[in-house]
């Protein structure tokens, strides 16, 4: 019998999956460390339809910083600034 180990399909998978996962882990460890000198500060002119997918996608964004809402409808203003909040926990 040969002393080279056989791998099967589940450790390579799990072997994999650990790999990945770490790689996953170690990624948001670092975004979580971006100093605020290197964010994004951003500011959201028109919170309709195009704008407010942009805070949604960005507001999460650890690179990126939401700082200024404007829009002329204050409902929307008002939609916009909440979800900033509930996003980020910041108005």
């Amino acid at each position: 019998m040969s002393t080279r180990s056989v791998m099967n399909r589940r450790t390579f998978f799990l072997t994999a999956g650990t790999a990945v996962g770490g790689a996953l882990v170690q990624r948001r460890a670092q975004a979580s460390l971006v100093p605020p000198s290197e964010r994004v500060r951003l500011g959201v002119i028109g919170c309709g339809g195009m704008g407010s997918r942009h805070i949604e996608a960005l507001a999460t964004n650890p690179e990126c910083k939401v700082v200024a809402l404007c829009d002329v409808a204050m409902s929307r203003f008002n939609r916009s600034l909440d979800k900033v909040e509930e996003l980020t926990g910041e108005r």
